[in-house]
Protein backbone atom coordinates (compact mmCIF):
# COMPACT_ATOMS: atom_id res chain seq x y z
CA UNK A 1 0.00 0.00 0.00
CA UNK A 2 2.83 2.52 0.62
CA UNK A 3 4.16 1.54 -2.69
CA UNK A 4 0.45 2.52 -4.19
CA UNK A 5 0.31 5.44 -2.20
CA UNK A 6 4.20 6.79 -3.08
CA UNK A 7 3.91 5.88 -6.88
CA UNK A 8 1.57 7.89 -9.00
CA UNK A 9 0.57 7.02 -11.95
CA UNK A 10 0.96 8.87 -15.03
CA UNK A 11 -2.45 10.67 -16.20
CA UNK A 12 -1.43 9.99 -19.73
CA UNK A 13 -1.09 6.06 -18.96
CA UNK A 14 -4.83 6.20 -17.35
CA UNK A 15 -6.50 8.43 -20.68
CA UNK A 16 -4.34 5.82 -23.26
CA UNK A 17 -5.79 2.69 -21.25
CA UNK A 18 -2.64 1.59 -20.23
CA UNK A 19 -2.81 2.24 -16.65
CA UNK A 20 -6.10 1.78 -14.08
CA UNK A 21 -7.23 4.83 -12.55
CA UNK A 22 -7.18 5.48 -9.37
CA UNK A 23 -10.40 6.25 -7.01
CA UNK A 24 -8.34 8.16 -5.05
CA UNK A 25 -6.61 9.98 -7.98
CA UNK A 26 -7.86 13.42 -9.39
CA UNK A 27 -9.47 13.21 -12.50
CA UNK A 28 -6.75 13.77 -15.00
CA UNK A 29 -7.95 16.48 -17.93
CA UNK A 30 -7.63 15.44 -20.98
CA UNK A 31 -5.11 17.75 -22.73
CA UNK A 32 -7.57 19.37 -25.23
CA UNK A 33 -4.67 22.05 -26.35
CA UNK A 34 -2.46 19.79 -28.07
CA UNK A 35 -4.37 19.16 -31.33
CA UNK A 36 -4.67 23.05 -31.63
CA UNK A 37 -1.29 23.35 -32.83
CA UNK A 38 -1.83 20.92 -35.32
CA UNK A 39 -5.15 22.65 -36.52
CA UNK A 40 -2.94 25.98 -35.91
CA UNK A 41 -0.11 24.56 -38.32
CA UNK A 42 -2.43 22.87 -40.71
CA UNK A 43 -4.24 26.35 -41.46
CA UNK A 44 -1.06 28.56 -42.03
CA UNK A 45 0.35 26.03 -44.39
CA UNK A 46 -2.20 26.99 -47.34
CA UNK A 47 -5.62 25.05 -46.78
CA UNK A 48 -5.82 23.90 -50.42
CA UNK A 49 -2.99 22.51 -51.65
CA UNK A 50 -3.18 19.99 -47.88
CA UNK A 51 -6.47 18.54 -49.30
CA UNK A 52 -5.48 18.19 -52.73
CA UNK A 53 -2.52 16.46 -51.19
CA UNK A 54 -4.75 14.34 -48.82
CA UNK A 55 -7.35 13.85 -51.90
CA UNK A 56 -4.82 12.21 -53.98
CA UNK A 57 -3.05 10.29 -51.31
CA UNK A 58 -6.83 8.71 -50.90
CA UNK A 59 -8.53 8.85 -54.36
CA UNK A 60 -7.58 6.00 -57.05
CA UNK A 61 -4.94 7.25 -59.94
CA UNK A 62 -6.77 8.82 -62.99
CA UNK A 63 -7.16 6.83 -65.83
CA UNK A 64 -5.11 6.91 -68.81
CA UNK A 65 -4.71 10.19 -70.64
CA UNK A 66 -4.89 9.11 -74.18
CA UNK A 67 -8.64 7.74 -73.37
CA UNK A 68 -10.04 11.17 -72.17
CA UNK A 69 -7.91 13.77 -74.76
CA UNK A 70 -7.29 12.04 -78.08
CA UNK A 71 -9.85 9.63 -78.78
CA UNK A 72 -12.52 13.10 -78.07
CA UNK A 73 -11.33 15.06 -80.49
CA UNK A 74 -13.43 14.87 -84.03
CA UNK A 75 -13.56 18.58 -84.65
CA UNK A 76 -9.90 18.56 -86.14
CA UNK A 77 -10.59 15.56 -87.97
CA UNK A 78 -14.14 17.01 -89.78
CA UNK A 79 -11.51 20.87 -90.60
CA UNK A 80 -8.78 18.53 -92.05
CA UNK A 81 -11.86 16.52 -94.47
CA UNK A 82 -13.63 19.97 -95.09
CA UNK A 83 -9.62 21.34 -96.48
CA UNK A 84 -8.97 18.10 -98.50
CA UNK A 85 -11.01 19.61 -101.46
CA UNK A 86 -9.05 22.82 -101.85
CA UNK A 87 -6.00 21.18 -103.71
CA UNK A 88 -8.44 19.62 -106.15
CA UNK A 89 -9.59 22.99 -107.05
CA UNK A 90 -6.05 24.53 -107.80
CA UNK A 91 -5.40 21.04 -109.74
CA UNK A 92 -8.14 22.06 -112.50
CA UNK A 93 -7.13 25.33 -113.02
CA UNK A 94 -5.62 26.02 -116.38
CA UNK A 95 -2.07 26.08 -114.91
CA UNK A 96 -1.40 22.59 -115.71
CA UNK A 97 -0.74 23.54 -119.97
CA UNK A 98 2.83 24.37 -120.65
CA UNK A 99 3.14 28.10 -121.19
CA UNK A 100 5.74 27.73 -124.31
CA UNK A 101 2.33 26.67 -126.49
CA UNK A 102 0.00 29.19 -125.35
CA UNK A 103 -3.39 26.59 -125.36
CA UNK A 104 -6.17 28.62 -124.90
CA UNK A 105 -9.09 27.13 -122.79
CA UNK A 106 -10.98 25.00 -124.54
CA UNK A 107 -14.59 26.07 -125.60
CA UNK A 108 -17.04 23.93 -123.38
CA UNK A 109 -19.54 22.04 -125.92
CA UNK A 110 -22.38 19.63 -124.81
CA UNK A 111 -20.69 16.42 -125.96
CA UNK A 112 -17.72 14.30 -124.52
CA UNK A 113 -14.04 14.34 -126.31
CA UNK A 114 -13.97 11.69 -128.59
CA UNK A 115 -10.08 13.00 -129.55
CA UNK A 116 -7.38 14.93 -128.62
CA UNK A 117 -4.37 15.68 -129.88
CA UNK A 118 -1.34 18.01 -130.30
CA UNK A 119 -1.55 20.10 -133.87
CA UNK A 120 0.53 23.31 -135.93
CA UNK A 121 -1.77 25.57 -137.21
CA UNK A 122 -1.15 28.53 -139.24
CA UNK A 123 1.99 30.19 -140.73
CA UNK A 124 4.45 30.32 -138.82
CA UNK A 125 3.13 27.43 -136.86
CA UNK A 126 1.29 27.92 -133.91
CA UNK A 127 0.88 25.16 -130.98
CA UNK A 128 -2.45 23.74 -130.63
CA UNK A 129 -4.77 20.56 -129.28
CA UNK A 130 -7.58 19.50 -131.33
CA UNK A 131 -10.46 18.36 -129.71
CA UNK A 132 -13.00 15.87 -131.33
CA UNK A 133 -16.48 15.80 -130.20
CA UNK A 134 -19.68 13.77 -131.90
CA UNK A 135 -21.11 17.66 -132.71
CA UNK A 136 -17.92 19.81 -133.06
CA UNK A 137 -14.08 20.17 -133.53
CA UNK A 138 -12.19 22.43 -131.74
CA UNK A 139 -8.63 24.19 -132.42
CA UNK A 140 -7.16 25.45 -129.05
CA UNK A 141 -4.62 28.37 -129.06
CA UNK A 142 -3.45 31.72 -129.63
CA UNK A 143 -6.54 31.72 -131.74
CA UNK A 144 -9.23 29.12 -130.85
CA UNK A 145 -11.33 27.87 -133.07
CA UNK A 146 -14.58 26.13 -133.09
CA UNK A 147 -16.93 24.72 -135.36
CA UNK A 148 -19.87 22.73 -135.45
CA UNK A 149 -21.12 19.95 -137.04
CA UNK A 150 -23.55 21.90 -139.10
CA UNK A 151 -20.81 24.55 -140.31
CA UNK A 152 -18.43 21.65 -141.41
CA UNK A 153 -18.94 20.32 -145.55
CA UNK A 154 -15.86 18.64 -145.84
CA UNK A 155 -12.91 16.80 -144.90
CA UNK A 156 -9.79 16.06 -146.16
CA UNK A 157 -5.77 15.50 -145.74
CA UNK A 158 -3.51 17.50 -148.54
CA UNK A 159 0.23 17.95 -148.25
CA UNK A 160 0.55 16.89 -144.42
CA UNK A 161 -2.56 19.04 -143.69
CA UNK A 162 -5.84 18.33 -142.78
CA UNK A 163 -8.12 20.64 -144.32
CA UNK A 164 -11.43 21.77 -143.25
CA UNK A 165 -14.19 23.17 -145.11
CA UNK A 166 -17.35 24.67 -144.82
CA UNK A 167 -20.03 27.98 -144.13
CA UNK A 168 -17.38 28.92 -141.96
CA UNK A 169 -13.40 30.12 -142.93
CA UNK A 170 -10.85 26.97 -144.03
CA UNK A 171 -9.16 25.48 -140.97
CA UNK A 172 -5.92 24.04 -141.85
CA UNK A 173 -3.87 22.17 -139.10
CA UNK A 174 -1.19 19.61 -139.17
CA UNK A 175 -0.80 16.61 -136.74
CA UNK A 176 1.86 16.64 -134.28
CA UNK A 177 3.94 14.02 -133.12
CA UNK A 178 6.90 14.83 -130.34
CA UNK A 179 6.91 18.52 -130.78
CA UNK A 180 7.21 17.81 -134.66
CA UNK A 181 5.01 18.17 -137.89
CA UNK A 182 3.94 14.21 -138.94
CA UNK A 183 2.39 14.74 -142.83
CA UNK A 184 1.89 10.71 -142.74
CA UNK A 185 -1.02 10.83 -139.64
CA UNK A 186 -3.17 13.42 -141.63
CA UNK A 187 -4.93 10.99 -144.16
CA UNK A 188 -6.03 8.88 -141.00
CA UNK A 189 -6.75 11.73 -139.01
CA UNK A 190 -8.98 13.45 -141.35
CA UNK A 191 -11.22 9.98 -141.62
CA UNK A 192 -11.34 9.59 -137.79
CA UNK A 193 -12.62 13.51 -137.34
CA UNK A 194 -14.78 12.32 -140.11
CA UNK A 195 -16.45 9.33 -138.95
CA UNK A 196 -16.49 11.72 -135.39
CA UNK A 197 -18.75 14.08 -136.21
CA UNK A 198 -20.82 11.87 -138.76
CA UNK A 199 -21.67 9.72 -135.52
CA UNK A 200 -19.88 6.41 -136.16
CA UNK A 201 -17.02 6.70 -133.88
CA UNK A 202 -15.68 4.02 -132.74
CA UNK A 203 -12.18 2.73 -131.31
CA UNK A 204 -12.31 -0.81 -132.79
CA UNK A 205 -13.23 0.97 -136.47
CA UNK A 206 -10.73 0.94 -139.22
CA UNK A 207 -9.95 3.86 -139.16
CA UNK A 208 -9.00 4.52 -135.58
CA UNK A 209 -6.91 1.69 -135.95
CA UNK A 210 -5.09 2.97 -139.43
CA UNK A 211 -4.72 6.31 -137.32
CA UNK A 212 -3.06 4.17 -134.15
CA UNK A 213 -0.94 1.91 -136.49
CA UNK A 214 0.29 4.99 -138.66
CA UNK A 215 1.71 6.59 -135.15
CA UNK A 216 3.18 3.34 -133.59
CA UNK A 217 4.94 2.27 -136.69
CA UNK A 218 7.15 5.80 -137.19
CA UNK A 219 9.69 4.89 -134.72
CA UNK A 220 10.39 1.75 -136.46
CA UNK A 221 10.04 3.57 -139.85
CA UNK A 222 12.61 6.05 -138.70
CA UNK A 223 15.43 3.36 -137.16
CA UNK A 224 15.12 1.38 -140.69
CA UNK A 225 16.14 4.73 -142.72
CA UNK A 226 18.59 5.64 -139.70
CA UNK A 227 21.58 5.69 -142.05
CA UNK A 228 24.55 7.37 -140.98
CA UNK A 229 25.47 8.17 -144.38
CA UNK A 230 22.43 11.00 -144.40
CA UNK A 231 23.89 12.86 -141.91
CA UNK A 232 27.37 13.11 -143.30
CA UNK A 233 26.14 14.07 -146.86
CA UNK A 234 24.02 17.01 -145.35
CA UNK A 235 27.17 17.58 -143.39
CA UNK A 236 29.76 17.94 -145.97
CA UNK A 237 27.43 19.60 -148.64
CA UNK A 238 27.10 22.34 -145.75
CA UNK A 239 30.42 22.85 -145.40
CA UNK A 240 31.39 22.79 -148.58
CA UNK A 241 28.38 24.98 -150.49
CA UNK A 242 28.85 27.25 -147.27
CA UNK A 243 32.29 28.14 -147.44
CA UNK A 244 31.56 28.51 -151.42
CA UNK A 245 28.99 31.49 -151.22
CA UNK A 246 30.96 33.10 -148.35
CA UNK A 247 33.85 33.58 -150.78
CA UNK A 248 31.63 34.68 -153.54
CA UNK A 249 28.33 36.54 -152.58
CA UNK A 250 30.50 39.76 -151.11
CA UNK A 251 31.77 39.87 -154.63
CA UNK A 252 28.24 39.48 -155.49
CA UNK A 253 26.61 42.15 -153.89
CA UNK A 254 29.41 44.43 -155.18
CA UNK A 255 29.00 43.85 -158.89
CA UNK A 256 24.90 43.51 -158.37
CA UNK A 257 24.02 46.57 -156.97
CA UNK A 258 26.22 48.47 -160.11
CA UNK A 259 22.90 50.65 -161.34
CA UNK A 260 23.50 50.53 -165.57
CA UNK A 261 26.98 50.89 -166.87
CA UNK A 262 29.64 53.47 -166.26
CA UNK A 263 29.66 56.40 -168.28
CA UNK A 264 32.82 57.08 -170.82
CA UNK A 265 35.57 59.32 -169.33
CA UNK A 266 34.49 58.14 -165.68
CA UNK A 267 35.46 55.90 -163.44
CA UNK A 268 33.38 53.21 -160.63
CA UNK A 269 35.47 52.12 -157.25
CA UNK A 270 33.31 49.61 -156.09
CA UNK A 271 33.98 47.89 -152.15
CA UNK A 272 33.20 44.40 -151.63
CA UNK A 273 31.59 43.35 -148.40
CA UNK A 274 34.14 41.18 -146.19
CA UNK A 275 33.82 37.68 -146.44
CA UNK A 276 33.61 37.15 -142.67
CA UNK A 277 30.63 39.77 -142.10
CA UNK A 278 28.26 38.06 -140.23
CA UNK A 279 25.75 38.92 -142.53
CA UNK A 280 27.68 37.24 -145.04
CA UNK A 281 28.21 34.26 -142.96
CA UNK A 282 24.92 33.62 -142.26
CA UNK A 283 24.26 33.93 -145.41
CA UNK A 284 26.27 31.25 -147.17
CA UNK A 285 24.72 29.04 -144.19
CA UNK A 286 21.15 29.80 -144.59
CA UNK A 287 22.39 29.03 -148.33
CA UNK A 288 23.79 26.02 -148.25
CA UNK A 289 21.51 25.08 -145.86
CA UNK A 290 18.86 25.28 -148.98
CA UNK A 291 21.58 23.38 -151.35
CA UNK A 292 21.47 20.41 -148.53
CA UNK A 293 17.75 20.42 -147.85
CA UNK A 294 16.98 20.41 -151.86
CA UNK A 295 19.30 17.40 -152.33
CA UNK A 296 17.85 15.16 -149.64
CA UNK A 297 14.45 16.04 -150.69
CA UNK A 298 15.28 15.38 -154.76
CA UNK A 299 17.81 12.63 -154.08
CA UNK A 300 16.29 10.76 -151.22
CA UNK A 301 12.56 11.48 -151.11
CA UNK A 302 10.53 10.35 -148.21
CA UNK A 303 13.38 8.26 -146.30
CA UNK A 304 15.39 11.55 -146.23
CA UNK A 305 12.25 13.32 -144.35
CA UNK A 306 11.37 10.55 -142.20
CA UNK A 307 15.19 10.47 -140.73
CA UNK A 308 15.31 14.58 -140.58
CA UNK A 309 11.80 14.12 -138.13
CA UNK A 310 12.82 11.50 -136.16
CA UNK A 311 16.16 12.87 -135.75
CA UNK A 312 14.51 16.09 -134.27
CA UNK A 313 12.41 13.91 -132.26
CA UNK A 314 15.31 12.36 -130.38
CA UNK A 315 14.72 8.81 -131.09
CA UNK A 316 18.69 8.57 -132.30
CA UNK A 317 20.18 7.64 -129.28
CA UNK A 318 24.00 9.43 -129.16
CA UNK A 319 26.18 8.85 -126.40
CA UNK A 320 27.93 12.59 -126.29
CA UNK A 321 25.71 15.91 -126.17
CA UNK A 322 28.15 17.48 -128.50
CA UNK A 323 27.38 14.66 -131.57
CA UNK A 324 23.76 14.50 -130.19
CA UNK A 325 23.68 18.70 -130.63
CA UNK A 326 25.12 18.39 -134.20
CA UNK A 327 22.90 15.38 -135.58
CA UNK A 328 19.74 17.54 -134.59
CA UNK A 329 20.94 20.68 -136.43
CA UNK A 330 21.35 18.99 -139.36
CA UNK A 331 18.19 17.49 -139.22
CA UNK A 332 16.66 20.86 -138.79
CA UNK A 333 18.45 21.90 -141.78
CA UNK A 334 16.86 19.50 -143.92
CA UNK A 335 13.44 19.61 -142.40
CA UNK A 336 13.04 23.58 -142.17
CA UNK A 337 13.84 24.90 -145.37
CA UNK A 338 11.69 27.70 -145.32
CA UNK A 339 13.55 28.97 -141.66
CA UNK A 340 16.51 29.19 -144.21
CA UNK A 341 15.00 30.90 -146.98
CA UNK A 342 13.89 33.18 -144.91
CA UNK A 343 17.49 33.86 -143.17
CA UNK A 344 19.37 34.12 -146.47
CA UNK A 345 16.59 37.12 -147.45
CA UNK A 346 16.83 38.93 -144.24
CA UNK A 347 20.69 38.64 -144.47
CA UNK A 348 20.61 39.62 -148.35
CA UNK A 349 18.59 42.81 -147.56
CA UNK A 350 20.79 43.76 -144.41
CA UNK A 351 23.58 43.79 -146.63
CA UNK A 352 22.56 45.94 -149.80
CA UNK A 353 23.39 49.54 -147.99
CA UNK A 354 27.22 48.02 -147.37
CA UNK A 355 26.57 47.38 -150.77
CA UNK A 356 25.47 50.48 -152.27
CA UNK A 357 29.37 51.70 -150.73
CA UNK A 358 31.12 53.38 -154.19
CA UNK A 359 32.78 55.81 -155.31
CA UNK A 360 32.13 57.81 -158.88
CA UNK A 361 35.03 59.64 -160.37
CA UNK A 362 35.10 62.19 -163.37
CA UNK A 363 35.94 65.43 -164.54
CA UNK A 364 33.17 67.21 -161.99
CA UNK A 365 34.99 65.74 -159.41
CA UNK A 366 34.81 63.06 -156.65
CA UNK A 367 31.45 61.32 -155.37
CA UNK A 368 31.52 59.25 -152.15
CA UNK A 369 28.29 57.31 -152.15
CA UNK A 370 27.71 55.86 -148.41
CA UNK A 371 25.68 53.47 -147.02
CA UNK A 372 22.19 55.88 -146.79
CA UNK A 373 21.77 58.13 -149.31
CA UNK A 374 21.93 61.14 -146.96
CA UNK A 375 25.45 60.47 -146.07
CA UNK A 376 26.40 60.98 -149.32
CA UNK A 377 29.18 63.42 -150.49
CA UNK A 378 30.36 65.18 -153.15
CA UNK A 379 34.16 66.49 -153.01
CA UNK A 380 35.41 68.95 -156.46
CA UNK A 381 39.20 68.86 -157.86
CA UNK A 382 39.88 72.13 -156.01
CA UNK A 383 39.63 70.13 -152.85
CA UNK A 384 41.92 67.31 -153.94
CA UNK A 385 45.57 67.73 -152.28
CA UNK A 386 47.08 65.22 -153.98
CA UNK A 387 46.94 62.35 -156.21
CA UNK A 388 49.83 58.98 -155.87
CA UNK A 389 50.11 55.51 -156.50
CA UNK A 390 51.27 52.68 -154.04
CA UNK A 391 54.00 51.41 -154.11
CA UNK A 392 55.39 54.86 -155.20
CA UNK A 393 58.62 53.59 -156.59
CA UNK A 394 57.37 51.10 -159.02
CA UNK A 395 57.06 51.13 -162.93
CA UNK A 396 52.86 50.86 -162.89
CA UNK A 397 53.42 50.11 -166.57
CA UNK A 398 55.23 46.82 -165.95
CA UNK A 399 53.53 46.11 -162.20
CA UNK A 400 50.33 46.50 -160.74
CA UNK A 401 49.72 49.85 -158.46
CA UNK A 402 46.89 50.51 -156.40
CA UNK A 403 46.05 54.61 -156.83
CA UNK A 404 45.20 56.96 -153.66
CA UNK A 405 43.50 60.46 -154.27
CA UNK A 406 43.89 62.55 -150.86
CA UNK A 407 41.34 65.43 -150.25
CA UNK A 408 40.46 67.56 -147.13
CA UNK A 409 39.12 65.45 -144.78
CA UNK A 410 40.23 61.75 -146.10
CA UNK A 411 41.19 59.82 -149.26
CA UNK A 412 40.27 57.09 -151.41
CA UNK A 413 42.40 54.36 -152.69
CA UNK A 414 41.97 50.82 -155.01
CA UNK A 415 43.33 48.60 -153.04
CA UNK A 416 40.99 45.26 -152.75
CA UNK A 417 38.43 46.84 -155.06
CA UNK A 418 36.90 46.80 -158.24
CA UNK A 419 38.18 49.69 -160.95
CA UNK A 420 35.07 49.76 -163.73
CA UNK A 421 35.36 52.33 -166.43
CA UNK A 422 39.30 51.51 -166.90
CA UNK A 423 42.40 50.41 -165.46
CA UNK A 424 44.07 51.76 -162.14
CA UNK A 425 46.72 53.35 -164.36
CA UNK A 426 44.70 55.02 -166.60
CA UNK A 427 42.81 56.20 -163.09
CA UNK A 428 45.93 57.12 -162.12
CA UNK A 429 46.72 59.61 -164.94
CA UNK A 430 43.13 60.67 -166.13
CA UNK A 431 42.95 62.02 -161.96
CA UNK A 432 45.90 63.66 -162.02
CA UNK A 433 45.40 65.55 -164.95
CA UNK A 434 41.95 66.36 -163.30
CA UNK A 435 43.60 67.72 -160.52
CA UNK A 436 46.01 69.97 -162.17
CA UNK A 437 43.36 71.72 -165.00
CA UNK A 438 41.34 72.62 -161.45
CA UNK A 439 44.31 74.62 -160.28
Amino acid sequence: MLLHDVTEIDPRLVALGLAPASPEAPPVPVPAAEPLPVVEVARTVAPAPVAAAVSVAVAPPPPPLPVVTVAASPPPVASVVTAAPAPATVASAPVAVPPRQRIAPAVPVSGPALLKLPVEVGFPARGGELTVTSDALIVTGRKPVTLQREQISSIRASHGQVIVSGSAPELRFRPVVDGIAEPTVAAPLARVIEEALAGRFSRSGSAFIELQNAGDGLVDRFHDEDDPLIPALVGLVLLLCGATLAAILPHVFALGVTSGSVPPGAFLIESPVSPFDPRVLVAAVAGAGLLASLGVRLGMGAPGLIWARGTLRGWHKDRYPAVRAVRRALGGVVQFPGVLAAAFLFCLVATLPSARTQVAIDASGIRLVRELPFLDEIRTWRDVTDVAMDPPDVDPLRYDVDVRIFFTGGAVDTQGKYVLGGTELQLLQRASAWRAAAR
